[in-house]
């Protein structure tokens, strides 16, 4: 769907932030991003890889990095 990997896509931030920073910047995003579809107490699959998308826009603009 997103034609690269996710583990891919973040490796150049491995030195810029922390696991610790990322899921805060996440956590952040998951009230204003995503909502629980009907019936499910959960986020989807699809929903995390969105938000994880998200994430790494985020850092690419933060970073400065293309």
């Amino acid at each position: 769907m997103y034609k690269s990997k996710f583990k891919d896509d973040i490796a150049i931030f491995n030195q810029l932030i922390t696991e610790k920073e990322a899921k805060e910047i996440l956590g952040e995003d998951i009230g204003s991003y995503a909502t629980h579809h009907f019936g499910q107490r959960y986020l989807n699959s699809s929903t995390i890889a969105g938000l994880m998308r998200i994430l790494i826009k985020k850092l690419r603009e933060k970073y400065e990095i293309d």
